[in-house]
């Protein structure tokens, strides 16, 4: 079958929709810094919005990609994807999308996410107190 499976878009679709909603959140926080004026303000939005999407999208894109992992074996030493039994595990195509979008996108946002949240606190570590710093970060 030459179309991509829908558990592979699935996952490229889940992966990327953290960047869209950053761009989105962009143009938005934008119009609000040309109508308000206020750059700063604008600013902390945009990093409050940015830590609050990525946190909540953080465990299901971890989930989606480890799907790719979680193979079960059937007969025959064959093994399939535990989420959609009509892909077997390790073929070139597994295997492609497999090397291509899931590890990529693990380690991209799986570890990505918490490192980026650990270097900003560890950045912010002597305005942890302040209101700003917990406004901006939780």
């Amino acid at each position: 079958d030459e179309n991509p499976k829908r558990v592979f878009m699935i996952l490229l679709l889940t992966g990327l929709t953290p960047l869209i909603l950053i761009l989105i959140s962009a143009m938005i926080w934008s119009v609000y810094f040309v109508l308000k004026g206020n750059r700063k303000k604008s600013l902390s939005f945009f990093v409050v919005t940015i830590v609050v999407v990525l946190f909540i999208f953080h465990p299901v894109i971890v989930r989606r990609g480890f799907t790719f992992f979680n193979c079960q074996t059937v007969s025959e030493g064959r093994s399939y994807l535990r989420s959609d039994y009509s892909i077997q595990c390790w073929t070139q195509e597994h295997s492609a999308w497999t090397f291509t979008v899931a590890l990529p996108v693990l380690l991209l946002w799986g570890l990505g996410i918490p490192t980026m949240g650990l270097l900003a606190l560890t950045r912010s570590r002597n305005k942890l107190n302040r209101l700003a710093t917990n406004i901006k970060y939780g």
